[in-house]
């Protein structure tokens, strides 16, 4: 009895290991907003996934992030008349509310979430609006550096907000203290579209006027250029090893760290790529990794015994 114990928790750790792997290669997903009011997922290999891909017709799509529990994706969308935050179901593309959040003043650009669930929006009137999962909605929550000033990106890391900046007296990236928002503290300077945090700390721009694609220490120091991807080069998001770059003009592009090489990840659709974000990974694949853990740290467990 004792080894059919040892033998049960060896099969379902290595079952929910294996199986989380697998679900982890299978379940990543990059999503991409084109000019022209569409939203295209791709797997990991750059092969597009419809559903979920979906289009809204006559807008243009700024921004995209997803939920904590990345069941839902948010799209921040407008036209010469309305501009809205929309979701939409991961696995199936379908919408579920069209109006979110409205109300806006000044157009809603880049989105970013924080593990609370509280939506950030990036606006190009330079300041940020903040919304809470039931939708409610705090108007210029954060305030602009200067006037002028227009956001295009935005992205939560730790008890942070960062906002890049493209216009204004002194474009750049700036940070707000998700505590109190308020005004900004200016960390850079020079043009700013795209924004995303890298791994040991380290950061990475994009310039949309030039195409150029930037990597900086963690205390923001020291740009480094690692690439040209053309310009109109809107966002940039990390994941596994890789950064992914909507260039406008030529599609998503992908830079493997390690190697330090620059591919093409995805064609472009309608006039080109405006933003990206990375969905990590699917929730089975979180319970299935947590199931394999727990299966190693029982069978560990029993075997001291």
């Amino acid at each position: 009895m004792k080894s059919f114990s040892y033998t049960m928790m060896i099969v379902l750790a290595t079952l929910g290991m294996t199986a989380s792997l697998t679900a982890v290669a299978q379940g990543d997903t990059i999503w991409g907003s084109y000019s022209g009011g569409g939203v295209n997922a791709f797997d990991m290999t750059g092969t597009k996934l419809t559903p979920p891909s979906f289009t809204l017709t006559a807008t243009q799509i700024a921004g995209l992030a997803r939920s904590p529990d990345r069941t839902i994706l948010y799209v921040s969308k407008y036209t010469s008349v309305d501009s809205a935050i929309q979701t939409h179901d991961t696995a199936t593309g379908d919408v579920i509310n069209a109006s979110f959040a409205s109300g806006f003043t000044g157009n809603p650009r880049g989105l970013a979430v924080d593990s609370n669930g509280y939506l950030y929006v990036g606006k190009s009137n330079g300041y940020v609006d903040k919304i809470a999962p039931d939708g409610t909605h705090t108007a210029d929550w954060g305030g602009r550096l200067n006037d002028g000033a227009y956001h295009i990106d935005v992205e939560v890391v730790g008890d942070h907000l960062y906002a890049a900046v493209i216009l204004g007296d002194a474009p750049g990236v700036v940070r707000y203290d998700l505590s109190t928002g308020g005004t900004p503290t200016q960390m850079t300077t020079g043009r700013t579209d795209g924004i995303a945090s890298g791994p040991d700390g380290s950061w990475y721009t994009a310039d949309g006027g030039t195409g150029k694609i930037y990597k900086w220490s963690s205390s923001w120091e020291n740009p480094t250029e690692i690439g040209d991807v053309g310009a109109c080069c809107f966002d940039v998001d990390y994941w596994d090893g890789a950064l992914y770059a909507s260039a406008y003009t030529s599609g998503i592009k992908k830079y493997d760290l390690s190697t330090e090489t620059w591919t093409d990840f995805a064609p472009t659709a309608g006039g080109g790529y405006m933003s990206t974000v990375v969905m990590i990974p699917e929730p089975g694949t979180l319970a299935l990794l947590a199931t394999g853990l727990i299966g190693l740290l029982c069978y560990a467990w029993r075997k001291r015994r």
